[in-house]
C-alpha cells in the first residue's frame, strides 16, 4: 500500500484519546469504526462524486472519523458527526442547499467540509482538481465560506501532506493562520499540576 507507514503513524496517534485530536483536552472524541466499501458508495452517491482514494483509505483502513486537528475529521455515513449530526455527505448538501446572493455566493460544487475548527472556521477537501488539496473556510474572518473557498488559502497541497504533518505533531493552526498562531506553552492544570495539552513543536 502507497501510504502504509503514513496511515501506521496516524493510526498510532489517533489510538491515544490524549492526542487523537488537537481539542481532545476540550473535548474528547471517540475514533470511529473503519467503514467498508459499500458507506463509501453510498457516501459518494450522495456528494454527486468520488472522494479522493487516499480518502477514501482513510475511512475504511484507519476509521470513520473521529480524529485528527481540531475537533477531528467528519465521517462518511456511519461514522463521526458534527455537533448537529451531520455526516460529511449531509453537511457537503446541506451547505450547497442554501441559495447564494451577491454577498454570500453559493458553496461551491466538490468542496467538502471535513473538519472543524470552531468559530465557523473548516478544513475542506478540495475535489474540484486532479491532485485534490486542503483549503481553509473561515467565515468568521471574511464575508462568508464560500467566499474563502472561492478564493482559497490552501493550508496544505494535499490531504497526505495535512495528514502528514499531524501525524508528526505540528501545530495546523499555526499553518492556516501564521499571523494568529496559537501559544507554544502547555497548559497546566493549577490544582493537580497535570499538563493538559502536550507542548508543540
Amino acid at each position: 500500500m502507497k501510504h502504509r507507514e503514513l496511515f501506521r503513524r496516524i493510526v498510532w496517534r489517533a489510538a491515544d484519546p490524549k492526542t487523537r485530536t488537537d481539542s481532545a483536552y476540550i473535548l474528547p472524541t471517540a475514533l470511529a469504526t473503519t467503514a467498508t466499501p459499500d458507506t463509501i458508495a453510498r457516501t459518494e452517491q450522495l456528494l454527486g462524486f468520488d472522494l479522493p482514494t487516499f480518502w477514501r483509505d482513510l475511512y475504511t483502513l484507519v476509521g470513520n472519523g473521529g480524529f485528527r486537528p481540531g475537533y477531528g475529521i467528519v465521517g462518511a455515513l456511519g461514522g463521526h458527526t458534527t455537533a448537529h449530526n451531520e455526516n460529511i455527505a449531509s453537511l457537503y448538501r446541506l451547505w450547497r442547499s442554501v441559495h447564494g446572493t451577491p454577498d454570500e455566493p453559493e458553496w461551491p460544487e466538490r468542496v467538502v467540509p471535513v473538519c472543524d475548527w470552531g468559530s465557523a472556521i473548516w478544513s475542506c477537501l478540495d475535489c474540484r482538481r486532479a491532485e485534490p488539496r486542503i483549503i481553509v473556510s473561515d467565515c468568521g474572518r471574511f464575508l462568508s465560506p464560500a467566499d474563502r473557498a472561492m478564493q482559497p488559502a490552501t493550508s496544505h497541497s494535499s490531504p497526505e501532506s495535512w495528514l502528514d504533518a499531524w501525524a508528526d505533531g505540528h501545530q495546523l493552526w499555526d499553518h492556516m493562520f501564521p499571523d494568529r498562531p496559537l501559544s507554544k506553552k502547555a497548559l497546566v492544570n493549577p490544582f493537580t499540576g497535570e499538563i493538559i495539552r502536550p507542548e508543540r513543536p
